[in-house]
């Protein structure tokens, strides 16, 4: 009692803002604490499961392993059913194109020979037209 009746006249006004600011700071730190001995509470106190209950013995480990394994294989062999039929349907098509264009190119190649001819006539024709001017002129 002694001790307060002492610091009684030495405290700054309740009022003034200094005050409070340490009120504020006091508060502020007796919240951190108390957050800190909750989140130890928490961490330390807890009920822990024994190991054997959170690992994997080798035993399990392989059979899940052969389980993967074994879905592995049946996801690859289904892509690959899925990718040969992709293929195939793909090929297919390929290969009507392919035909439609041999038979383009035939077409075209058979327009290509018909318009020589054709220009190799025009081209003599017109040799006679000239001919035949020439002796109505003379």
């Amino acid at each position: 009692m002694m001790f307060l009746a002492q610091a009684a006249p030495s405290l700054p006004d309740p009022n003034h803002f200094a005050s409070i600011g340490w009120v504020i700071v006091i508060l502020v730190a007796v919240v951190v604490g108390l957050n800190q001995v909750v989140s130890f509470w928490k961490d330390h106190m807890r009920e822990r499961p024994t190991p054997s209950d959170t690992y994997v013995t080798i035993a399990q480990f392989e059979r899940q392993m052969d389980q993967l394994s074994d879905e592995l294989a049946s996801d690859r062999a289904a892509n690959k059913a899925d990718h040969d039929g992709i293929f195939t349907k793909i090929g297919g098509h390929e290969r009507g194109i392919n035909n439609n264009l041999i038979s383009i190119q035939t077409k075209v190649a058979a327009l290509d020979e018909r318009s020589e001819t054709t220009k190799a006539t025009l081209t003599l024709l017109d040799q006679k037209v000239d001919r035949i001017v020439e002796r109505l002129k003379a």
